[in-house]
């Protein structure tokens, strides 16, 4: 009881120390990180070390986190060097550091990638003072010019489906890399003439602009995407042709009707230039088949596909269809021909046809008033023995069957209990009998006893007399 009492307590006093535990994890200090170069600029394609260094006296661990291919160059006690390799993107490498006691001290450093101009025009143009002369006399004005292409020679890239199905969208997007200032570039699509609204993203000096596009479901024929991208005074474009297209799903049909025993005919059809081909059909005729139809057919699946080439491409669609198959009522081995069952206990009689539409079902008896009821777990009875005629019918026929039901039950021979009931009845009589003789001989002679005492009680004393002396 002591200690039940004593458990609140002990709880708070674990919970206020793992408060405190956890405030002076926060409290810990951090031991000071260093990352050098913190802002290099660089080349695009060229590597770069990096030296991380902290105050830490001995930590445990340095390392430095980047998705940049690096290559140890060295270490000390509190220091390490990498070498980043192949840079060609801007980066943010984490320089992070582990030491005993404290929390773990982190700082970055900002990677800038360039690349030069490739294409640069130095002109010297002589001043209007200047003569058509080929050399300039010495105190003459000339004029200087450098012109640098901020946008590349090759066109943007243009990702878009050489196809469109009629009713369809699609995305479509532009880009363009090497753009510099990027801020100052601007992008955008077209489709047919008209300009598309588009989302414009920026990764670095790369400027990409994407799109939805969307065809009419009457339209059909080559509609030109087209990209630009200007950036001050130069423009670059891209165009491509897109075709639209009309690709129905092919039509499969089959005859009618389609009953056990009859020829069915499947066809399969498509919108031309496009071919059709029923699976398992002969090679001969592709878009047909024809069958006579049986009951194990019913449920079956056929499949048609159609095929169609644009532009190099092949384009698929398909149509199935299951066989409904009608056929009769049938009685087989879910209709057993007979049951025997034991008096008293609990059975169903129970007969299952098949046929599609699906049978009603009934067993009616045929030699006994008292029929089993069909279908209903029922207690048996002897009276239940007999004949039944079971009856399954459809829109296409009546299917019958005649099955036996027999009753099990143990017969009983009354005679020996007759007897035996009879013996212990008279057995019974002359124990009776017997006994009621001996009870009455003892009354009666109780009774005579009894009135012998009361006569010789009322007989008279006698006294003799006698003299006096």
């Amino acid at each position: 009881m002591q200690v039940l009492r004593l458990l609140p307590a002990l709880t708070a006093v674990l919970f206020l120390s793992l408060l405190l535990s956890s405030g002076a994890q926060e409290n810990l200090i951090k031991p000071q990180v260093w990352v050098h170069p913190p802002n290099p600029v660089i080349l695009s394609g060229s590597s770069i070390v990096m030296n991380c260094s902290t105050d830490c006296v001995n930590p445990t661990k340095i390392g430095l986190e980047t998705r940049l291919m690096k290559i140890l160059e060295g270490d000390g006690p509190n220091w390490k060097a990498w070498r980043l390799r192949n840079v060609t993107w801007d980066n943010s490498p984490l320089c992070y550091v582990n030491c005993p006691g404290q929390n773990q001290g982190s700082t970055r450093a900002n990677i800038e990638v360039y690349e030069p101009p490739k294409n640069l025009e130095l002109n010297l143009e002589p001043s209007q003072e200047q003569s058509s002369l080929p050399w300039i006399f010495v105190g003459q004005n000339i004029t200087l010019s450098c012109h640098v292409a901020a946008l590349a020679q090759e066109p943007p890239v243009l990702v878009t489906p050489k196809l469109l199905e009629a009713g369809t969208k699609k995305q479509v997007s532009c880009e363009m890399d090497k753009l510099f200032p990027v801020e100052k570039a601007h992008i955008q699509l077209s489709w047919g003439g008209q300009r598309l609204i588009q989302d414009i993203t920026r990764h670095g000096d790369m400027l990409r602009a994407t799109a939805t596009i969307m065809a009419a479901k009457e339209e059909k024929g080559d509609r030109e995407l087209t990209c630009n991208v200007r950036l001050g005074n130069e423009t670059r474009n891209i165009s491509e042709d897109l075709t639209i297209y009309t690709f129905p799903q092919p039509r499969l049909v089959v005859s009618e009707p389609i009953q056990e025993g009859y020829r069915v005919n499947l066809t399969c059809a498509a919108d031309p230039p496009a071919t059709v081909m029923i699976e398992g059909a002969p090679r001969d005729e592709p878009d047909r088949i024809s069958l006579i139809v049986q009951e194990k057919d019913n449920g079956r699946l056929f499949t048609c596909q159609a095929t169609l080439k644009l532009q190099k491409e092949t384009l698929h669609k398909n149509s199935s269809l299951n066989l409904n198959v009608l056929f009769p009522p049938k009685l087989d081995e879910k209709c057993p021909g007979n049951w025997t069952w034991n008096e008293g206990t609990e059975q169903t009689l129970q007969c299952i046809a098949r046929g599609n539409p699906d049978p009603t079902m009934k067993c009616v008896p045929e030699n006994q008033q008292t029929g089993m009821p069909f279908g209903i777990p029922t207690t048996v009875i002897r009276a239940y023995s007999g004949t039944y005629r079971c009856t399954a019918n459809n829109s296409l026929g009546v299917a019958n069957k005649v099955v036996s039901v027999v009753v099990k039950f143990q017969d009983v021979n009354l005679r020996p209990i007759l007897i035996g009931t009879l013996v212990s009845m008279v057995a019974v009589g002359i124990v009776i009998s017997v006994g009621y003789v001996y009870y009455r001989q003892q009354r009666i002679r109780s009774y005579e006893l009894k009135k012998a005492q009361e006569a010789r009680a009322l007989q008279p004393i006698k006294t003799e007399d006698k003299l006096c002396p």
